[in-house]
Parts: C-alpha cells; structure tokens; sequence
C-alpha cells in the first residue's frame, strides 16, 4: 500500500470510528445509525432531483426567493425532502460541533418552522434527571410574503431536547453550561432573545443574517 493509500485509509477508519460504523453493519444499519446520530443522510443522484421537485412548493419557493433577494449564499442553505415525504428548506450557519452544524433553522412546507441547536457542551440538568442532551430545539409558525420578500415568524418557542441518540424529549428550563461546565447566564428557553435579540413573534431575517 503507498503512502498516500494509507494515509486515506486511515483517515476512513477515523471517520468510520467517529461515526460508530464496523465492517459487520449492513447499509440498513450505517443508515439506522447515522440518522441516530443527527446526520442527514441522502443518495448524492438524488439531491438535484429532490431540490427541483421541492422549489415548486409555494412556501419553499417563497422562501427561497427571499434568501436570494437578501443575497444570503446559497452555500448557507438547502431543499431537500424528508422521510415523511415533506419538502423543507434549511438555513446553517458555519459553526460546526462534531461534524454537523451547531445552529438549523428548518422552513416546512406546511409553514412550520423548526430550529436545532447543539449545546457547546452536553448538558444534565439539575433535579436528577439522569439524560444527557446534546441539542435543544424551538419551534413555530412562519409565513412568507412573496411580493415583499419577506418572512415573519409566531410562537416561536423552546419546544424539546434531544438526548445523545438523538432522542426527543420534553423541554427542561434550565441554564446551559458551556464546554467548561461554566452556566451562560441564560434560560434555554430565553436563548435567541438573549443571544441573537430575536423575539418569539418576529422578522425571521433578523435570525437568517446571524445565521449567515
């Protein structure tokens, strides 16, 4: 083996290590796994597929021209569809935790509106809950103006955890720690008011241009 095929293999099995895949895993359960886990999982031959089918969707098309009139890179976002058969468009930013992304903001074709954070650090919150979260999520509702290009969002409020297996759980008020164990100062459920000014019935660009 050379040099280069070596160092690509063992960068394979890193990532394979990382993700918890062996050899023994059939494609069902990498799939099973991986999913678990937060990853987004899809056939590359189908992305351009699910994007032209998705862009016709009244409000992902609405969405989408927004984004475009705001000059936000299309790098920032994507249309795909869920398992449920669902077209939604998501908005990342570009900070990563663990290899995914640590703050999405999900526009659903039925007007809902879904955001997933990853915490800098996993979190166990007092009154002897025995979980470990690693994310938290908001939801709410969202319309979109296509004459205006703009998006206003209501009720947008902390709605769940997710535990390391990317379990969803009811929500826990309480004060994150940050990778240090150090407490943010905040209640979870005041996170975007605190952190990005962002009130739950509000602008959805003032969220979109921190994101981006």
């Amino acid at each position: 083996m050379t040099k280069k095929n070596k160092f690509i293999q063992e960068e394979i099995n890193r990532v394979k290590t990382i993700m918890g895949l062996t050899e023994q895993m059939s494609d069902a359960d990498c799939y099973t796994q991986l999913t678990n886990k937060g990853y987004d999982i899809s056939d590359p031959s189908e992305v351009g597929r699910q994007e032209t089918e998705c862009e016709n969707k009244h409000n992902i098309k609405c969405v989408k021209a927004a984004l475009v009139n705001a000059n936000i890179n299309e790098d920032q976002y994507e249309m795909r569809i869920f398992t449920s058969g669902e077209c939604y468009l998501m908005v990342s930013n570009n900070t990563e935790r663990g290899r995914l992304r640590s703050l999405n903001l999900t526009f659903w074709e039925d007007g809902s509106l879904t955001c997933i954070g990853i915490f800098k650090g996993d979190q166990k919150p007092p009154g002897g809950n025995t979980k470990t979260f690693r994310k938290f999520q908001f939801d709410g509702r969202y319309k979109c103006d296509p004459n205006t290009n703009t998006i206003k969002h209501t009720h947008f409020k902390y709605s769940a955890l997710r535990d390391e297996q990317n379990v969803v759980h009811k929500p826990i008020d309480f004060k994150p720690v940050d990778s240090s164990g150090n407490e943010v100062g905040f209640e979870i459920k005041d996170y975007f008011s605190d952190q990005f000014g962002v009130g739950e019935n509000d602008d959805t660009f003032k969220l979109i241009k921190k994101l981006t």
